[in-house]
């Protein structure tokens, strides 16, 4: 599967960001792109004849990502 690299000088901005709201890093950067993944799959599907899916939702349709194993350390 394809994994894209975060540049470099967004990963301590994205730790520094997720550790003030106290959550993992993949589920803030997840929380980021999901809206913005879903409006340019409308804006093509606006364009489009062929209109696909108009939410991007973990688990449904082509793309089915597998799930984190996050280490929750006490």
């Amino acid at each position: 599967m394809y994994s894209p690299r975060i540049k470099n000088d967004l990963i301590p901005l994205l730790y520094r960001i997720a550790k003030h709201e106290g959550k993992p890093m993949t589920v803030l950067v997840d929380e980021i792109l999901r809206p913005e993944i879903e409006r340019r799959v409308q804006q093509i599907d606006q364009f489009s004849h062929n209109p696909g899916p108009n939410t991007v939702s973990e688990g449904e349709g082509p793309y089915q990502p597998k799930k984190n194993c996050i280490r929750t350390v006490t």
